[in-house]
């Protein structure tokens, strides 16, 4: 492994890395994770934040620190692998030439690494069965009611935060995405987001679905 694949010393090195989203505040990355002691290769997901996004990192890492604790949110949002810090330096060696985060005068970069969901789409599938879509909604707003029971507001329902995992028949759903969430949120914003869930996903499957299917 060369020099510039290395990334942080403990527990894990990343490496290959390949640029998914980019914003001013965060960026998104696929890439492997190399245990250091047998070598094991996990794929996963690095999502960085920039100094200035010190609040939507917070906000997520409270939502990925919850699922660790909490077995069935499990099965709704990927399980956080690592969460860590990189100097400036140490950073830009390992993004190389994808848009940049940091100034010069930045120090640090914070980041979460998430399990790499294989099969994943950041929208609904084409080609598939008609009567898949709003079984994969279902699930989706499902995954969302399993949050709100912990006391957990999404903060930015969208397809493009639903990973899709193909299982052998349908989909599992799994919400991404926690830097404009709520932890210990209340009742008058879980109603809330509930509401603009099935209205948005609504106009994605026929409505008439969701109003037999999907009751709250």
């Amino acid at each position: 492994m060369s020099e510039e694949e290395k990334s942080a010393d403990d527990p894990l090195l990343f490496v290959r890395p390949l640029l998914l989203r980019h914003s001013p505040a965060s960026q998104v990355i696929e890439c492997d994770a190399i245990d250091n002691e047998d070598g094991f290769s996990q794929p996963c997901v690095l999502k960085f934040f920039a100094p200035k996004a010190e609040a939507a990192f917070r906000r997520e890492l409270a939502v990925y620190t919850k699922t660790n604790k909490e077995e069935i949110l499990g099965n709704v949002v990927p399980l956080l692998l690592w969460e860590g810090e990189w100097s400036s330096a140490k950073y830009k060696t390992f993004i190389g030439n994808f848009p940049t985060l940091l100034r010069k005068s930045d120090r640090a970069v914070k980041f979460l690494a998430i399990h790499r969901i294989t099969n994943t789409v950041y929208d609904f599938p084409t080609g598939e069965p008609v009567e898949l879509q709003p079984y994969a909604v279902k699930t989706a707003l499902h995954g969302l009611q399993i949050l709100h029971s912990f006391d957990i507001v999404h903060g930015d329902v969208s397809v493009q935060n639903l990973l899709l995992r193909r299982n052998s028949e349908y989909y599992d759903a799994l919400w991404i995405d926690f830097s404009s969430s709520i932890v210990d949120a209340s009742e008058q914003d879980m109603r809330y987001e509930w509401q603009k869930a099935v209205q948005y996903f609504s106009n994605l499957v026929c409505s008439c679905l969701l109003c037999s299917d999907v009751d709250r």
